[in-house]
């Protein structure tokens, strides 16, 4: 083997040693990226899990505080009404009391004989 041959068969195996360990290196990083991978999926789907779980949460309490929200609504409806019902009641029985005030009134004077039991009753 003249020395042509010879540099050419060491350039060979440098060649074939280089390659094999590119291959070895692209194969470990491959590895590497293959298992960050899994790791930043299976962090990806317990985030969304996350997320589905807090979202239900939020649209679950948001439909029972509006609901909470109506019932308290038609309750202060009723007791507007009611306290309507008791404002017209209170003016009758206001209107009663004045009448009643001046039938005793009358009456005392039916009874003191200032007037008498057919006269003008208010």
């Amino acid at each position: 083997m003249d020395k042509g041959q010879f540099i050419t068969a060491i350039a060979s195996i440098i060649v074939a040693v280089v390659s094999a360990l590119a291959a070895y290196a692209a194969s470990k990083s491959a590895a590497k990226a293959s298992v960050i991978n899994t790791e930043l999926e299976k962090r990806a789907s317990a985030l969304d899990e996350a997320y589905e779980r807090a979202k239900k949460f939020d649209v679950d309490t948001i439909a029972r505080l509006e609901k909470d929200n109506r019932d308290l609504r038609e309750k202060d409806a009723l007791r507007d009404q009611e306290m309507s019902n008791m404002r017209i009641e209170r003016r009758a029985d206001k209107a009663e009391i004045r009448r009643l005030k001046a039938r005793v009134a009358h009456l005392e004077q039916v009874v003191d004989g200032t007037t008498h039991e057919g006269d003008d009753f208010p």
